[in-house]
């Protein structure tokens, strides 16, 4: 999991977020050491992103996009 970005989808179930971040491997990742952690907590665009639709898509892409440029240019 040394990559540019990792994003977490828990908008279904915020509470997984703590469950992640109690891992002990999660802060030895390279990924997380740089701060280019992405979590999608908002349970409409995590459904979103989820659904995969022609629409939906569309609508995660548009949240998301932002996101994912502050994120990975920490």
């Amino acid at each position: 999991l040394s990559r540019d970005l990792l994003v977490w989808n828990v908008g279904f179930d915020p509470e997984q977020r703590a469950v992640v971040e109690a891992s002990p491997v999660y802060p030895t990742l390279p990924v997380v050491q740089a701060g280019r952690v992405l979590w999608i907590e908002d349970p409409v665009v995590s459904g979103a992103f989820s659904w995969s639709t022609v629409l939906s898509l569309d609508y995660a892409l548009e949240q998301l996009v932002p996101r994912v440029a502050e994120t990975v240019t920490r």
